[in-house]
């Protein structure tokens, strides 16, 4: 299936410049844009930390690096701004820490999209980083003639407003086509959903109904066919645990049985299957 314009990489990248703009237009309008080094420094190795943590032990979707991490993380910074404007050096590193993990993550994004799901280098190199440039520029613009000789409490307002925009982003752009069709439930590395892939179904449906990730893997062996014993082998957990997640996946798919759950994923993946080819031939 053609992958669709990414349209949401682009507004992605569009909101990240906005608040990249307002950030470095107040740092430059209250002088403090040299003196910034050490919260830069600081800030990407926090970036550096929380990537290796998210990406090889919790193994995140992008949907969750860049919607569930990346956004609310520059959010509090910019809530920290706003909340103590005196000390400004923490949310200042946090935002530092933030912009570059989502940096990090839309870098890798763009590998993904490129290698593994086929969209033109023209797109992914020219379309998000046009986004970037202009929202940094009128992220920059409104900052300056929003507070250009106003004192610093007109600053942590709109660091204020910026953190609620960038919560509302978060929640927009998380949901939608790109869960789908798109590269929302895709991991680093991996490709987009296809017909007849059992793993990039559960996973679709994992994502959609808020199933924890050892669930997701528990629910992916009960869609194998595999028994409980089979699962705990397969998991190296105790029977007791097992029994817990396959409840916990039975409730929030709303099924009773491990037949019923395989019949709703063969359901689900003919329903995805269909849908791709009314987008393709959109």
């Amino acid at each position: 299936m053609p992958l669709p314009f990414p349209a949401k990489f682009v507004a992605t990248s569009a909101v990240q410049g906005v608040a990249a703009g307002v950030l470095h237009a107040i740092l430059f309008l209250l002088g403090a844009s040299f003196a910034a080094v050490p919260a830069l420094v600081i800030g990407q190795l926090i970036a550096v930390g929380l990537l290796f943590a998210t990406l090889v032990f919790v193994r995140l979707d992008f949907n969750r690096f860049i919607y569930k991490v990346a956004f609310p993380f520059a959010a509090v910074g910019f809530l920290l701004l706003a909340a103590a404007p005196q000390v400004p050096w923490a949310g200042v590193t946090v935002l530092f820490a933030g912009f570059c993990y989502l940096d990090l993550v839309l870098w890798s994004l763009g590998a993904c999209l490129m290698k593994n799901m086929g969209l033109p280098a023209t797109w992914v190199a020219s379309c998000p980083g046009a986004a970037l440039f202009f929202g940094v520029l009128a992220g920059g613009a409104v900052t300056c003639v929003a507070l250009g000789g106003h004192p610093r409490e007109d600053a942590a307002m709109l660091a204020g407003f910026v953190a609620c925009l960038l919560f509302a982003c978060a929640l927009f752009l998380s949901s939608g086509s790109n869960l789908k069709h798109g590269w929302g439930t895709v991991l680093p590395g991996e490709g987009g959903l296809e017909a007849g892939d059992l793993e990039g179904v559960v996973r679709f449906m994992a994502t959609e109904r808020a199933v924890t990730q050892r669930e997701t893997e528990v629910m992916l062996l009960l869609a194998q066919g595999k028994s409980r014993r089979a699962i705990c082998e397969a998991l190296t957990v105790s029977p007791d645990t097992v029994k817990t997640h396959v409840r916990a996946v039975y409730r929030k798919l709303d099924v009773h049985s491990q037949q019923e759950l395989v019949d709703r994923i063969v359901a689900e993946r003919e329903r995805l299957v269909d849908d791709a080819e009314e987008v393709a031939l959109g």
